[in-house]
């Protein structure tokens, strides 16, 4: 109901400022996001202006242990998102060729021995678009 009443006040006229760590929210209700991180605006655009500059599909992984140091390092020639999130399971990475980046990622020898919890490749949403500009998650904060 409070969505509802939001969009009819704006489509009256009224200009709303809405705050919320929910990107599904921000992509859905608002006309114009701006992403702040650490007290700064990163950017200002519409959600589908920004999505569609981010121009790459998401491929998310989780790993079946902890990646260790030496294999981030390795990761990180496939253009990673942001750093290995706090469980050092998951990484997110921005390809325009996600079956080549995935092939390439299971080739390593290191990846095979750890092994794959769970892959995901996806068109990219404003959460990802902000795990891109500020490098970490929402969680995080």
């Amino acid at each position: 109901a409070i969505f509802t009443s939001l969009r009819e006040l704006n489509n009256e006229g009224a200009t709303i400022i809405y705050t919320t760590h929910y990107m599904e929210e921000a992509q859905s209700l608002c006309n114009r996001v701006a992403i702040i991180d650490q007290g700064r605006i990163v950017q200002i655009d519409s959600p589908s202006e920004m999505v569609r500059k981010f121009n790459n599909s998401v491929v998310k992984i989780e790993f079946s242990g902890p990646v260790d140091l030496s294999l981030y390092e390795r990761l990180k020639i496939f253009s990673p998102i942001a750093p290995l999130d706090k469980t050092g399971r998951w990484i997110f990475f921005k390809s325009t060729n996600p079956a080549q980046t995935v092939e390439k990622i299971l080739s390593l020898p290191e990846v095979r021995k750890i092994g794959i919890q769970s892959l995901d490749v996806s068109k990219p949403n404003l959460e990802d678009v902000f795990l891109h500009l500020t490098g970490h998650f929402l969680r995080d904060n």
